[in-house]
């Protein structure tokens, strides 16, 4: 009997800290076997929730104490000993990593040197890594950790397109476009593409397949992006050097004229911190009602409040205007539209909206299916445009902690 194969997927932020323990199966498939959550650590009320109910508190719990308690259950369950590799969601890479890595001491110098680039997530995500090297060096067989990079699906992107038109000491200190949400597109295009290579056999419409996908992935949750993806490599995405860039989103602005900084730090006393702040936490969808929730501001939209009508409408604008605008990035004609994260996954109303303005301005071959659509394709695996529509319309659940063990794997096995 093969051994069994456990990866603990981690996510460290500044007070918070997610994982999952993932089991890799020999046809391939990736599955949940448990899932641990701490939250307010480091505060008086920290905690950190196990499986089966159970949830340990300590006053001013740090993510050392929370991911003891993490490899102690593991130890209880007589998990540890298949565990195979941990990994670690890094949101920032910068151009030293194009893809995932093993973290040995060099690799985590590298990592340090270019957290300046996210200094609110990679510091978190560096000291994951260096807790779990402690927690675990006694272990008679080394465990190796692994960094899964939020930026490096999108180091495909050219020049042409990551590039800003700014002076040479800007671009010397890497003020460019990396694009974020790159482990959750990775995971969608995968899942996309083994859909469209079942669809393209019966498809008498899909020559443009045969050397390879032309997607456009739209995840949409609270943080929200459009991004182009070619022969399974990001061509452009419409976040930026920061994620405040491109969509409108939950609580950002996306994109904006920049001047706007200066001018609000003027007109209303306020320093480029706050306003920074104002454009990260107080705009996007929650700058026109009393939270981010889309579920919310459609209700309000369907019962006539021109707000909530304003902020959908805007969200659905920019992003048809993203969709459009990155199939100028793709290699070759349109194969498919993919939909993930919260709102994309679960709101088929945006979904209509968006499709049927593409559909009447630059799309008249999109064909979404109004009852596909409204089941979120759940009895139609995924696609909710009509039967032998071509390019296809997906909604695809994203799933990054899967993506991080098929890395780890990948670099283990």
């Amino acid at each position: 009997m093969a051994k069994q194969q456990y990866i603990l997927a981690l996510n460290a932020g500044s007070s918070s800290l997610k994982a999952s323990l993932l089991q890799s199966h020999n046809n391939g498939t990736i599955t949940e076997v448990a899932h641990f959550l701490g939250e307010r650590l480091n505060t008086p009320g920290g905690v950190i929730h196990l499986p089966q109910q159970t949830e340990i508190a300590e006053q001013n719990m740090s993510h050392e104490q929370a991911l003891s308690h993490v490899i102690d259950y593991l130890r209880k369950e007589q998990l540890l000993e298949n565990l195979v590799a941990i990994g670690h969601r890094v949101v920032h890479g910068g151009t030293t990593f194009t893809s995932s890595v093993v973290v040995e001491q060099k690799e985590l110098q590298q990592i340090k040197d270019v957290s300046h680039l996210a200094p609110l997530h990679n510091p978190h995500n560096v000291a994951g890594i260096e807790t779990m090297q402690k927690l675990l060096q006694d272990q008679p067989q080394p465990i190796p950790n692994v960094a899964v990079f939020d930026t490096s699906f999108h180091s495909a992107i050219p020049p042409v397109a990551y590039q800003y038109p700014l002076p040479q000491e800007y671009r010397d200190q890497q003020m460019r476009k990396f694009g974020f949400h790159g482990t959750s597109v990775h995971y969608v295009t995968l899942q996309a593409d083994q859909r469209l290579s079942q669809l393209k056999h019966t498809n008498c419409d899909a020559e443009s397949a045969e050397d390879g996908f032309h997607l456009i992935v739209c995840h949409l949750g609270n943080g929200a992006s459009v991004t182009a993806v070619s022969h399974g490599k990001s061509m452009d995405t419409s976040m930026g050097f920061t994620p405040l860039s491109g969509l409108m989103m939950g609580t950002r602005s996306g994109s904006i004229d920049p001047s706007i900084v200066q001018f609000a730090c003027s007109k209303l006393d306020k320093t480029v911190d706050q306003v920074t702040h104002d454009m990260n936490k107080r705009s996007g969808l929650t700058a026109y009602g009393e939270d981010s929730d889309m579920r919310s501001l459609l209700a309000k939209r369907a019962a006539g409040d021109e707000s909530a009508t304003l902020a959908v409408d805007m969200f659905v604008y920019r992003l048809t205007q993203h969709i459009a605008s990155s199939m100028i990035a793709l290699k070759g004609p349109l194969d498919a539209i993919v939909f993930t994260a919260g709102i994309g996954e679960h709101s088929a109303e945006i979904r209509q909206l968006a499709c049927d303005q593409l559909h009447q301005s630059l799309l008249p071959q999109l064909a979404l299916d109004a009852t596909r659509n409204a089941k979120n394709g759940k009895a139609s695996d995924g696609v909710v445009s009509q039967e032998g529509a071509w390019p296809v319309i997906l909604t695809i659940p994203t799933d990054e902690e899967a993506m991080i063990a098929k890395e780890c794997l990948r670099l283990v096995q």
